[in-house]
């Protein structure tokens, strides 16, 4: 049997505007009229498309330490991590009609499903956060 896919990446700090920071399918931000290559946003690499447990763990920000772990469904094998604004934001050239329908999609990214494009960890309010991320074939 072959091993699954699994990464850890190290802290890294991002900065936020949006009151969250979170790891979404680069292909589901790209399908939604966003770009998932913006310079607020890093890029992690997966071997395929399928599904991969991620979990998200923010230090220091307003909420004191968080943790968000969920299913993605990856389209394409590139996840994008970082505030979600910045993929749907004007200086990445996205109409504010379109930030605001995928706020109003997604319930302003709280939507609940078993498995979705996104995990997303609220941080309380905006700044600068070191925040590390785990991904894990399933």
């Amino acid at each position: 049997m072959k091993d699954k896919f699994r990464a850890q990446f190290p802290k890294s700090d991002f900065g936020v505007d949006a009151g969250m920071i979170g790891v979404l399918d680069a292909a589901w931000v790209k399908e939604n009229g966003g770009d998932p290559e913006d310079d607020g946003t890093t890029t992690i690499s997966l071997p395929k498309p399928g599904k991969y447990k991620v979990t998200v763990k923010i230090r220091g920000c307003w909420r004191g330490s968080v943790k968000a772990t969920g299913i993605i469904e990856a389209k394409g094998n590139r996840l994008v991590v970082g505030d979600p604004c910045y993929s749907w934001s004007s200086l990445s050239g996205t109409p504010q009609d379109v930030w605001d329908k995928i706020l109003r999609d997604t319930n302003f990214f709280r939507k609940r499903a078993k498995v979705k494009p996104f995990v997303v960890a609220d941080t309380g309010g905006d700044g600068c956060f070191a925040t590390e991320v785990e991904v894990e074939e399933v």
